[in-house]
């Protein structure tokens, strides 16, 4: 895999963490999980923040496309690409939390221009501590695609008023060592790559989603 991250991050770990801010996103707003069956892709990132009037935010995360619909309506969806979110603030910001974030994109193209290159996710006024759980929309890089970004938090962030500007991008060293050398994002978001065993538990977790929204249905 040619450009984007050259860090590698510990994909055992990010399965873990994957399959916990599911279940933490679902604990604190669960009218945002059946979002998940109808979005053309989405990006989970668990990220951990720590300053005291500037700080640097750190993470990890995946992107899954969806790639088709099965017998029953229920949304197939393709292999978790990994990835790497960088963030920075310079403001008034005091404490540590840790940050759960699902980014729902609502086009093919959407998903597709994060999979292809760092993606900033813009420099705007952060959401404040009460404010968690809201959902914000933003613009990825300088295109007019957009996605919705929902995030919870543990920890103990007392302020963060901070001006932050951030990045999403593949860690395509991570996703060599899960798919083999020469893979491609590109034919992982298309589906010609199973999921790592690791993720099992988060796709478990997809597959008991879809299966509950349209036995309800």
């Amino acid at each position: 895999m040619v450009g984007g991250s050259a860090y590698k991050l510990d994909h055992f770990a990010l399965a873990a963490d994957c399959s916990k801010c599911l279940e933490k996103l679902r604990a604190e707003r669960a009218d945002v999980i059946p979002l998940l069956d109808q979005c053309a892709g989405f990006v989970l990132m668990i990220s951990t923040k720590a300053a005291l009037v500037a700080g640097i935010e750190r993470g990890a995360g995946v992107l899954v496309a969806r790639i088709g619909t099965d017998e029953h309506g229920r949304a197939i969806f393709s292999a978790p690409v990994p990835m790497q979110v960088t963030k920075v603030g310079v403001g008034i910001s005091l404490g540590m939390e840790k940050l759960y974030t699902l980014m729902l994109l609502k086009t093919p193209e959407a998903v597709m221009q994060v999979a292809e290159t760092e993606v900033a996710i813009g420099a705007d006024v952060d959401v404040p501590v009460a404010m968690r759980g809201t959902c914000r929309t933003v613009v990825l890089g300088s295109t007019s695609h957009t996605a919705d970004l929902y995030c919870v938090s543990s920890g103990l962030m007392l302020a963060d008023l901070s001006l932050n500007g951030g990045a999403v991008e593949p860690s395509y060293e991570t996703a060599s060592a899960m798919y083999g050398k020469g893979s491609l994002v590109k034919d992982v978001l298309a589906g010609k790559h199973q999921p790592p065993a690791e993720f099992a538990d988060m796709y478990r977790f997809l597959g008991g989603l879809g299966a509950k929204l349209h036995s309800d249905a």
